[in-house]
């Protein structure tokens, strides 16, 4: 039931980034799922977390977001919503994805 619902959720949130991405796309739901109550568009744009090659950011900084966003800190990322840090490694598996992603941070001098 858990493995279940966990995977919804994901197809949910991947689905409203798809639509938030994309005008010319159809969505084929049930009448039950067009009622139920999703977070306003603004607030999971406000809440989305973009890094680009080059960025400076500190890894403090980025695991508060995480912990902020709900991600859970795991020894092992195995799946949606999850995150480790090793270091100067932070393993992220972002919820609408179907694979973690590694961010390596580079100490400056």
């Amino acid at each position: 039931m858990d493995v279940t619902s966990s995977e919804i959720k994901q197809e949910r949130i991947r689905t409203i980034f798809k639509i938030f991405e994309n005008k010319d796309l159809i969505v084929v739901t049930s009448i039950d799922s067009i009622f139920y109550k999703m977070i306003p568009k603004k607030v999971i744009k406000e809440s989305r977390i973009i890094l680009k090659k080059g960025d400076i950011v500190e890894p403090i900084d980025l695991t508060k977001n995480l912990y902020d966003l709900g991600y859970e800190r795991v020894e092992v990322v195995e799946g949606p919503g999850q995150f480790v840090q090793r270091g100067g490694i932070i393993d992220i598996f972002p919820l609408n994805e179907n694979a973690p992603y590694r961010v390596e941070f580079l100490m400056m001098k």
